[in-house]
C-alpha cells in the first residue's frame, strides 16, 4: 500500500510503497521502468520485533519507536496511509509482531 513515511533527521516525508512480509516492513520507492513497468527499490526495513508503537491517536498514521533509540538515529519512523482504513488494517498486522510498552 502507498504511504507516506517521515524518518526522523528528513525534513519531509516521502511517498513510498510497503510491504508487510515476515515481521518485518519493506520500504521501498517505486521506479517506473517503461509505460507500463515499474520496479520497487528497497530503502529500508523495518524490523517490528525490534520496534514499538508509539502514539496511536492519529486516524491514519503509525508511529514505530526502535528499542534501542540510541543505535537508530532515523527512528521514531511515521507512516501515514492513504486512508483510516488502510491505516487499521496495517495496525492489525503489526501489532502482533512489535513489543509492548503500554504507550
Amino acid at each position: 500500500d502507498w504511504f507516506s513515511v517521515k524518518e526522523t533527521g528528513h525534513h519531509r516525508p516521502h511517498d513510498r510503497y510497503l510491504f508487510l512480509f515476515k515481521a518485518r516492513i519493506l520500504v521501498t520507492k517505486v521506479k517506473r521502468i517503461s509505460g507500463d513497468r515499474s520496479v520497487f527499490l528497497l530503502r529500508h526495513v523495518i524490523r517490528l520485533p525490534e520496534t514499538s508503537l508509539g502514539c496511536l491517536d492519529h486516524p491514519k498514521q503509525l508511529e514505530f519507536l526502535h528499542i534501542e533509540a540510541e543505535a537508530h538515529p532515523n527512528y521514531p519512523i511515521t507512516i501515514e496511509a492513504r486512508t483510516p482504513e488502510c491505516r487499521e488494517a496495517w495496525l492489525e498486522g503489526v501489532q502482533e509482531h512489535v513489543v509492548e510498552t503500554g504507550v
